[in-house]
């Protein structure tokens, strides 16, 4: 019943507080609940300007496509997850994640209250599909 709820507590909602909990959460659960692959190399100082949490693309024809199970990736969406530069050898390691097994969330519409878009209770299941639903805490 409440498979997408998320305490708040101690952030404002009219500062995004309810959004940012969603997303947080939703980050942590996708990225951790079922291991999806990390590729880790090393590669030139010149790509130090990548950072933690940004998405990159990742080819290579050496490394295994688990998707279909042949070697090359092209043009896999990763997040960068780890980087440790190494300014003695001119080199960062990385660690990426492969976003393709994340399922990455579909952005929830807000409805404007002329809309009259009922309650949770009361919406359509296309409804709570589609709009997000702010309720008080218990």
């Amino acid at each position: 019943m409440y498979e997408q709820q998320i305490q708040s507590t101690g952030l404002r909602v009219a500062r995004g507080g309810m959004m940012l909990s969603r997303l947080l959460a939703d980050r942590i659960f996708r990225r951790h609940a079922f291991e999806p692959p990390a590729y880790k190399f090393t590669a030139q100082l010149a790509t130090l300007q990548a950072e933690l949490g940004d998405y990159v693309w990742l080819t290579h024809s050496k490394v295994l496509d688990l998707t279909v199970g042949k070697l090359g990736l092209s043009n896999v969406v990763c997040e960068v997850i780890d980087k440790q530069p190494n300014y003695s050898q001119g080199t960062v390691d990385f660690t990426l994640l492969d976003t393709r097994f994340i399922n990455l969330s579909v952005p929830y519409q807000i409805a404007a209250a002329a809309d009259n878009i009922p309650t949770w209770y009361n919406a359509t299941p296309q409804q709570q599909a589609q709009y997000m639903f702010i309720s008080p805490g218990s």
